[in-house]
């Protein structure tokens, strides 16, 4: 079975090298990546063309709430 590792942003991820580069090297080292991030006009809702996917999409109440949830664990 393959790892997964699921990455959740608040950007579009455009600009974030910081997280391109993790999620790339995740994928070198035999992770399966799916990056979350933000929509933004003229940008690809789903990306699959890198070694990972992007998923953009608008974050609804559930999600906030799953957000505060883990950011309440771990502090």
């Amino acid at each position: 079975m393959a790892k997964s590792l699921a990455v959740l942003v608040t950007n579009d991820l455009t600009g974030d090298s910081r997280v391109l580069k993790m999620c790339s090297s995740a994928t070198t080292l035999g992770y399966q990546v799916t990056a979350f991030a933000s929509p933004a006009a003229h940008i690809p809702a789903y990306e699959a063309d890198l070694p990972f996917r992007i998923v953009r999409r608008q974050s609804t109440a559930s999600d906030k709430s799953v957000t505060q949830k883990i950011g309440r664990a771990h502090v």
